[in-house]
């Protein structure tokens, strides 16, 4: 067992797992650990489904973008917000809960559900487990609800991939203190300060250029703020060489939402779940 700040200081997303299966006993440990995690009111409105059958997993790693180590991995963990327990047990003792969820409850839920899920993830890290964080698949929330027969009033907030990690594992470069910590009031860095503090934590995250990365930049760009801004930002590129993380990733990766929910599409999943919003 290591100390919460060893654990907290050496936690790194992992990708890779070894082919060893988690013991039933660790399983348990862990999730009694996860139970322990504070709530809103106490009532600790979620839940998650626990995910090992290869064939589902499987289906997981189509809707998370085809990240294969999601299949390979040996366990997947899907965290939900779960009103329905609350929502059945109020029923039974003639509690006045409404029947729908507000935003609210939505709100506090995901937040809920977050630390629902990093309590399993510290415990698992404290017992030599490795894990990686994938908020993709919520882009498929409908299609998660039919695969795991997710039923009204819960909502998928997060999956953790966990496992035995294979070989070494590279910690990232954080944010410290004086950027993500702010006294009395919210306050802006310096912006020259600020992308200082950037430029140290991605030095090693950079990503060649390609005519095709540029052509997804630039139609990105051209989408969001008019050719003028897509023609400069394409022209900064070019000047600077090589593709930062930012650019890379909104410009490139993320934009690409073939298959991906709609902010029409969940809103109707809500209404469907059970969750209503004025």
């Amino acid at each position: 067992m290591r100390d919460i700040f060893g654990i907290i200081d050496e936690r790194a997303s992992c990708r890779v797992f070894s082919d060893e299966l988690i013991p039933e006993e660790v399983m348990k440990q862990l999730m009694e650990a996860a139970c322990k995690a504070p709530s809103g009111g106490g009532f600790q409105n979620t839940s998650a489904i626990i995910i090992t059958d290869p064939e589902k997993k499987r289906e997981l790693a189509k809707l998370s973008r085809n990240q294969e180590f999601i299949a390979k991995a040996p366990v997947n963990i899907l965290f939900c917000l779960d009103h329905r327990r609350s929502w059945r047990i109020s029923q039974y003792e003639y509690a006045p809960k409404a029947p729908e969820v507000d935003f609210f409850e939505l709100y506090l839920g995901v937040v809920d559900t977050t630390i629902f899920a990093h309590t399993f993830c510290l415990a698992a890290e404290a017992m030599g487990l490795a894990s990686c964080y994938n908020g993709n698949v919520i882009q498929q929330s409908d299609e998660l609800c039919r695969l795991f027969s997710i039923p009204k009033y819960v909502v998928p907030v997060v999956m953790l991939t966990l496992g035995y990690p294979k070989g070494k594992r590279n910690t990232s470069e954080k944010f410290g203190p004086d950027v993500m910590f702010c006294k009395e009031n919210y306050s802006d860095m310096a912006i020259d300060d600020l992308y200082g503090k950037y430029k140290e934590k991605t030095k090693d995250q950079h990503s060649m250029i390609t005519e095709a990365k540029l052509e997804k930049i630039y139609e990105t760009a051209k989408a969001r703020f008019g050719e003028e801004w897509a023609d400069e930002c394409v022209k900064h590129i070019r000047q600077q060489d090589s593709l930062s993380s930012f650019q890379y990733w909104l410009g490139c990766f993320y934009p690409d939402k073939a298959g991906d929910m709609t902010a029409e599409d969940y809103k109707e999943f809500f209404r469907k779940q059970g969750f209503e919003f004025a």
